[in-house]
């Protein structure tokens, strides 16, 4: 049987966010709090999910900020 390669998740965790992006949780957490962080962030029984396509995007300088709600 071959093997599949698992696809990375579409949501990822502030904490998983935040590695991406290079700073700390707790400086992503504040930021989300504040309303200043430019990503939609979702809320899944209680944790946050941010989508790791705007995570990529954002670390390319691809994230168009005046697209956004």
């Amino acid at each position: 049987m071959p093997r599949q390669t698992q696809q990375p998740k579409p949501l990822v965790t502030v904490n998983e966010a935040a590695m991406m992006l290079g700073v700390s949780g707790s400086t992503l957490y504040r930021s989300i709090e504040r309303g200043d962080f430019p990503v939609q962030v979702y809320s899944i029984n209680g944790t946050r999910r941010i989508p790791r396509v705007a995570i990529l995007k954002m670390i390319a300088g691809e994230l168009d900020l005046d697209q956004l709600p």
